[in-house]
């Protein structure tokens, strides 16, 4: 089941069992999220609990079987529901970042900070707030206002945003960190979600003004569509149909908007596994999968009708799975492909000014406790910090931003908890725009 609570509070508490599907989603007449081997009755349970205690054992030893090629493999079977919370961490490793094991209190401070109206987070925390009605108001954890779930992503975004104010809060980054939100306690989604958007194995460059690796990324379909149907994008062509229109929301929102939920846990499955490269293979898929129906569509405006609309019957996991693994994409290509585009952006400015050193700072110093949440719960990690142990603070290259007194400002649920934090001083940011070739123009290494 859906995981976003913890033991002091339930969810579901008023929420009839019978109108949710498996996944915590109000059920539909269609019921899309109901996979084709429940609908027959035919779902292997023996298999189920065997792939259960599969993954159980590798995520105890995940040091021994994070680069081995069975990895991929049980991510392209699918993860059971059950472990998925655990292995998605694993994959994407969130649960071992630097800064996590350095700083184990930081969610809970810069989550349950206040900002004064006139600070540069203080817009994004607007932004979030007035989003979070319309990220998955159709889950049982989303649909009340200011319900548990909208709380616990209202922590996990706030957090993120003073973690990373450089891009702080950008629409569809709700429906990434609510998918987390769904899965595991908001400081494991905290995380994940700083692994996922500060890799560009994953998801660095999405939501940045720019859009700059959704462009890129838009920019290579002509040449991988082609490869795969030449008359299909020769009617794209013919009609000017532009790369961007068909993908933006697609990858933004890593097709959670598109797809059945039972095709989408499938593909985030082996997202976390293989990287980006997996989002190009659903792309083909997808219009692959609907080639002769778009060769019959007559001009652009049809086209991308018809691609927002896709046939529900081709969005199946059953269907869309076998054609994703189908479709082959190999990596020196996509490094080709994404470094001839990629000059074609301008670059991208590095995470500068983030409340997270400041943070740091005081918590290394002991000047700063964890903030008590009120009426939201708190998870900081338990475990002592590294630092504790003597092992060295990482260096932080970006800038601190100093953190004001918290505002009388009511944090989820209650006032404001945020403790007093002493600021490290301003770095400057890094002159010129140049082209980064070490870090932008190739994602060598990064294709699995």
């Amino acid at each position: 089941a859906s995981r976003g609570a913890d033991a002091e509070a339930d969810p579901a508490a008023g929420v009839d069992p019978a109108l949710l599907d498996k996944y915590g989603f109000i059920r539909t007449s269609k019921d899309p999220n109901v996979s084709a081997e429940e609908e027959l009755g035919e779902f292997d349970q023996k298999t189920q609990r065997r792939r259960e205690h599969k993954w159980l054992k590798m995520t105890k030893k995940w040091d021994k079987w994070t680069e081995r090629a069975k990895v991929k493999e049980r991510c392209r079977k699918g993860i059971p529901e059950s472990v998925r919370s655990t292995a998605w961490q694993f994959l994407c490793g969130g649960r071992t970042l630097p800064d996590r094991e350095q700083y184990p209190d930081m969610f809970s401070v810069l989550s349950q900070r206040a900002y004064a109206a006139d600070h540069p987070l203080h817009k994004f925390l607007e932004i979030i707030d007035k989003d979070l009605y319309r990220t998955f108001p159709h889950h049982f954890l989303f649909k009340e206002q200011e319900g548990f779930g909208q709380a616990n992503m209202r922590l996990v975004l706030r957090a993120y945003a003073a973690y990373n104010p450089t891009l702080g809060y950008c629409q569809g980054m709700g429906f990434i960190a609510g998918t987390l939100v769904m899965y595991m306690l908001p400081e494991d989604a905290f995380w994940c979600l700083v692994a996922l958007l500060g890799s560009k194995k994953y998801l660095e460059g999405f939501y940045d003004d720019g859009l700059t690796e959704i462009q890129i990324a838009a920019a290579m379909l002509p040449e991988l569509l082609s490869a795969q149907s030449p008359r299909l994008w020769a009617h794209f062509e013919a009609n000017d149909v532009i790369p961007i229109l068909v993908m933006q929301e697609w990858f933004m929102c890593v097709y959670i908007k598109t797809l059945p939920w039972d095709s989408v846990v499938r593909i985030w499955d082996m997202f976390l596994r293989e990287g980006r490269k997996v989002l190009h293979r659903v792309a083909l898929a997808l219009l692959l999968l609907n080639e002769e129906a778009l060769l019959q569509q007559g001009d652009m405006n049809e086209i991308l009708m018809f691609i927002r609309n896709l046939p529900r019957a081709t969005l199946q996991a059953d269907v869309l799975i076998p054609k994703v693994t189908a479709v082959k994409l190999k990596n020196e290509d996509l490094d080709r492909l994404y470094a001839k585009h990629a000059q074609n952006f301008p670059a991208r400015l590095r995470p500068v000014p983030s409340a997270a050193d400041a943070v740091a700072e005081a918590l290394a110093a002991g000047k700063e406790k964890p903030a008590a949440a009120s009426g939201a719960p708190s998870h900081a990690a338990s475990a002592a910090s590294p630092a504790s142990k003597g092992s060295a603070s990482p260096a932080r290259t970006v800038q601190v931003i100093p953190a004001p007194e918290p505002a009388a400002a009511a944090a989820v649920g209650g006032s404001a908890g945020g403790a007093k934090g002493e600021a490290g001083p301003k770095a400057s940011l890094p002159e010129g725009n140049a082209f980064d070739e070490d870090n932008i123009d190739t994602l060598e290494g990064h294709w699995v």
